[in-house]
C-alpha cells in the first residue's frame, strides 16, 4: 500500500480504511438482508494546492466517495481526517465550524442555485452563516468574489436563468471560494458545459489554486479533463480504488488493465498513438457488476482479459513503489 501521508502537515485531507454502504432489501423480520457497498476500503490523501483526479465509470462510486470526503453522508466504517484530525465522528455541531474549509462546486449549475434569490445574495450566503462579513464589507466581498471569477460587479441583482451556463457554474465556484476553504470537491463541474467553455473554466480553477493554494478533488469521467487539471489521478472501479499516481504515471505507464481499457475507449482525433485513432490496449466487455453482489476476489475480473484463477480467490491489495500504485496480480511489482 501506499506511504502514510496522514502526518504530512501538507496533507489537507485524508481518508483510510473508508467504507459506505447503504441497505436495499429487508426481511420479514425488519432486519437488512443486504447492503449496496458503494464505496469498500478506500485510502486516498489530498496534499495542500494539489488536485486529484477521481475516474471511472457511471456506478463506480465516486460521487459517493466525494461527498464521504465533505462528510455530507456518514461512513459505515474508516477514518476522515482534515489537517491531521478525525472528523468522522463529529456532531453536525461540532462540524458546523469546520465547514467553511471544505466546499463543494456541482455538476448541474442551474440545479445548484436558487432561482429565487438574486445572485449578490446567493454569494452573501456563506460570508453571512460563517460571520465572516456584514454591511458594507460584504458587499465588497461579494463584488471582489464575482471579480475573482471573471464577472462584473452589476451583476448582483440578477438571477441564475439570466445567465449562461458557463457563467452559473463561475458563480458556483465563486459561491465556493466564499469562506476562503482549504478543500474543494468538484463534481462533473464541466461536463454540462461546451468545450470551448469547459477550458475557460478549468483555466480558471487552475488560476485560482495557482493564486490560493486551494486544494481540489475533481471527479470526471472524461480522462482529457483530467489530465487537464490534476497533479495525481486515483482510478476507481465498483467502490475501490484500483491504481493510483501522478497523472503523468497514469496516462503514459498505466498499470491496471481498467485503466488501460478506460484509455483505449478514448478516441485519439490527431491518429497520434501506434493503434490508430484510439490507444492500444483490452477493450472493456458488458457492464459494471452489481455492488450488491459484487465478483470474489478481484472486482475486475468479469470483464478482464487478463484475469486467473488467482484473480477470482483473492483480492488484490494496492501495493507500489513511490507513488504509483496499483491493485492487480498480475502488474505489481
Amino acid at each position: 500500500m501506499q506511504r502514510d501521508e496522514t502526518s504530512d502537515r501538507e496533507t489537507v485531507l485524508a481518508v483510510s480504511g473508508l467504507r459506505k454502504s447503504f441497505p436495499v432489501a429487508r426481511s420479514w423480520f425488519g432486519r437488512h438482508r443486504k447492503s449496496l457497498r458503494a464505496v469498500d476500503d478506500v485510502d486516498l490523501s489530498i496534499r495542500r494546492g494539489e488536485t486529484l483526479g477521481l475516474v471511472g465509470e457511471s456506478g463506480s462510486g465516486k460521487s459517493t466517495l466525494a461527498r464521504l470526503c465533505l462528510k455530507l453522508i456518514e461512513p459505515t466504517a474508516g477514518q476522515i481526517r482534515l489537517f491531521g484530525e478525525p472528523i468522522e465522528r463529529l456532531s453536525p455541531r461540532a462540524m458546523r465550524p469546520l465547514r467553511r474549509n471544505l466546499q463543494m462546486v456541482f455538476q448541474d449549475p442551474f440545479a445548484s442555485l436558487n432561482p429565487r434569490l438574486p445572485i449578490g445574495r446567493i454569494l452573501a450566503e456563506p460570508l453571512r452563516n460563517f460571520r465572516i462579513a456584514q454591511g458594507a464589507d460584504l458587499a465588497r466581498r461579494v463584488e471582489a468574489l464575482l471579480a475573482r471569477v471573471g464577472l462584473p460587479a452589476d451583476v448582483v441583482n440578477r438571477r441564475a436563468h439570466e445567465f449562461s451556463g458557463g457563467q452559473r457554474q463561475r458563480i458556483g465556484i465563486a459561491r465556493a471560494l466564499a469562506p476562503e476553504p482549504k478543500l474543494i470537491v468538484l463534481d462533473e463541474p464541466v461536463s454540462a458545459l461546451d468545450v470551448s467553455v469547459q477550458a475557460q473554466v478549468l483555466n480558471l480553477l487552475s488560476t485560482l489554486q495557482d493564486q490560493a493554494g486551494y486544494s481540489y478533488l475533481f471527479v470526471s469521467h472524461d480522462l482529457a479533463v483530467v489530465r487537464h487539471i490534476s497533479h495525481r489521478v486515483a482510478v476507481m472501479y465498483l467502490g475501490r480504488i484500483v491504481e493510483i499516481g501522478p497523472v503523468e504515471s497514469i496516462f503514459s505507464t498505466p498499470r491496471h488493465p481498467y485503466t488501460e481499457a478506460l484509455l483505449a475507449a478514448v478516441p485519439d482525433p490527431a491518429g497520434r498513438q501506434r493503434g490508430g485513432t484510439r490507444r492500444r490496449g483490452p477493450r472493456l466487455r458488458g457492464e459494471i457488476p452489481s455492488p450488491i453482489n459484487p465478483p470474489s476476489g478481484c472486482a475486475f475480473r468479469t470483464r478482464c482479459p487478463l484475469a486467473t484463477q488467482r484473480c477470482v480467490e483473492e483480492r488484490p491489495a494496492l501495493l507500489g513503489s513511490g507513488d504509483h500504485a496499483v491493485a492487480c496480480h498480475l502488474r505489481q511489482a
